[in-house]
């Protein structure tokens, strides 16, 4: 709208500044943009790109205090991106409470990696044609022996917003490995899955860093999925 103010705060991160009666007139404007960066596909040499957008809104009053108006900004924005993105969500008091949640999440898990209190389960993939096990997926746990357990869906989306996610994978990765490179699970030829985050995939040092473990452990590169 005129008199609007757009501005880029860092990396892909922006911010709009503007006049408007209540939260509802501001995620309408929110909205639009969402809508007009998705129908306006960015043309490489591969074809077109669509983009999108995850935008959070929140209110202030003079006297502005800028940095908290960008702190609730951005815990709403994270709320469009949990929603599935390419969407606006406007900020609520109780955002902050799943904000100190998330960083209480993120800090157990921490822990549990400098302490070696994660673990991981074999679940069989069967094969429906023979119904013979062609694989074991392997499923990350975290026992730290501490009140409320928290369950995957819990930790690992937290640790998808933080580089905690790599450290992860790389963890998960290495105990396959090492699972791997057993002379018991060499005599059975035993194949390994493992899940990683996106981020992993993002990161162009992670295909090295399987390698690498793979070539250090002696194992067949097609025995890790």
């Amino acid at each position: 709208p005129a008199g609007a103010t757009l501005r880029r705060l860092g990396g892909d991160e922006f911010a709009v500044v503007l006049a408007a009666p209540d939260q509802a007139a501001a995620r309408a404007v929110a909205e639009h943009l969402c809508d007009s960066v998705n129908g306006a596909p960015m043309m490489t040499g591969d074809g077109a790109l669509r983009l999108t957008v995850s935008i959070g809104v929140a209110a202030t009053s003079a006297p502005a205090d800028t940095e908290t108006v960008l702190a609730n900004a951005d815990l709403a924005m994270y709320e469009a991106k949990n929603a599935g993105r390419n969407c606006s969500r406007g900020f609520m008091p109780d955002q902050h409470v799943r904000a100190r949640r998330r960083l209480s999440v993120q800090q157990r898990l921490a822990e549990a990696l400098d302490n070696d209190d994660l673990t991981l389960l074999a679940q069989p993939i069967v094969d429906l044609a023979t119904d013979e096990i062609s694989a074991w997926e392997l499923l990350l746990r975290l026992q730290d022996g501490q009140l409320p357990e928290l369950p995957p869906s819990e930790f690992l989306p937290t640790a998808e917003r933080s580089s905690l996610a790599t450290r992860v994978d790389r963890w998960v990765v290495a105990q396959a490995v090492a699972a791997l490179s057993t002379p018991a699970a060499r005599r059975r030829g035993l194949c390994l899955q493992v899940n990683v985050t996106s981020r992993s995939l993002e990161d162009p040092t992670f295909g090295d860093t399987v390698l690498d473990a793979l070539r250090d452990g002696g194992v067949s590169p097609h025995r890790l999925g």
